[in-house]
């Protein structure tokens, strides 16, 4: 059962895991006193790295689709995509707010 629905949770499974490792490597650069700019870095390389996950899924997704098109799947490649723009506005404040005050 699992198995066919793994399209549907693959997005925002991949994007949660990611939430958990941004605030997680927040709460540790601000608690280890890292250099800001090596602490900034750290983040934006995070997003960036979810970005990419979550585009690469999107792509194999997309060809699933084509080779496969269900119902299930279609979804899964709606639900990914919506992933990408949810990552952009969740994360981005890492780029520009202050780290630990």
């Amino acid at each position: 059962m699992i198995a066919k629905l793994w399209p549907l949770l693959i997005g925002f499974t991949i994007w949660a895991v990611a939430f958990v490792a941004l605030y997680a490597m927040q709460a540790l650069g601000c608690t280890w006193a890292w250099q800001p700019s090596w602490h900034r870095l750290i983040l934006v390389a995070t997003m960036l790295a979810t970005m990419a996950a979550l585009s690469g899924m999107l792509v194999l997704q997309l060809r699933r689709a084509k080779l496969a098109p269900s119902t299930i799947e279609r979804a899964g490649v709606t639900l990914t995509a919506t992933t990408l723009p949810i990552t952009l506005v969740m994360f981005a404040p890492v780029t520009f707010l202050s780290l630990c005050n």
